[in-house]
């Protein structure tokens, strides 16, 4: 049919191409696969940018720039929970900022990520065990300059 309206034969090993004669399967949800997937919203773009900002406040106070009691508060909590991992807590929360921003959702959990939470644990732990004397785990000078809160609280067991 569609030869003799184009006047023309279809070509050796060529197939004529019908209309589509089953409907598109629908998702789980009940959407079909041809639609487009709803934008995200301004919110989760918002929510991205303060959570950078966040982890940049304290990366940078970390750093030993004064930014002010906001910027002091910020990094301390980063500084005094985790000691030296902080950094990486804070490079961590950037991140998902970045994912918050861009992908509209936070980073997966996966096993590769639980490998490296694990790994920074058992490093907090150590640097308290091998920098800080007995019975000083928890003690407040020594939090920032080892493994913070965490590393002290696992130190103790």
């Amino acid at each position: 049919m569609a030869e003799e309206k184009k006047g023309k034969a279809p070509r050796r090993g060529q197939k004529i191409q019908s209309k589509r004669s089953t409907p598109l399967k629908e998702d789980k949800r009940g959407s079909t696969r041809g639609t487009k997937a709803e934008p995200k919203g301004i919110r989760t773009e918002v929510k991205g940018l303060l959570l950078m900002c966040f982890a940049i406040l304290a990366l940078v106070g970390m750093a030993g720039i004064e930014l002010g009691a906001l910027g002091s508060i910020i990094s301390g909590i980063f500084s005094y929970g985790f000691g030296l991992g902080g950094w990486v807590v804070a490079i961590w929360v950037l991140y998902n900022g970045w994912c918050w921003l861009y992908k509209g959702s936070l980073a997966s959990i996966t096993r590769k990520g639980l490998l490296y939470t694990a790994l920074l644990l058992v490093v907090l732990a150590q640097l308290v065990l091998w920098n800080v004397d007995n019975g000083d785990e928890l003690g407040t000078t020594t939090l920032a300059n080892n493994g913070g809160v965490l590393g002290g609280l696992l130190g103790v067991f």
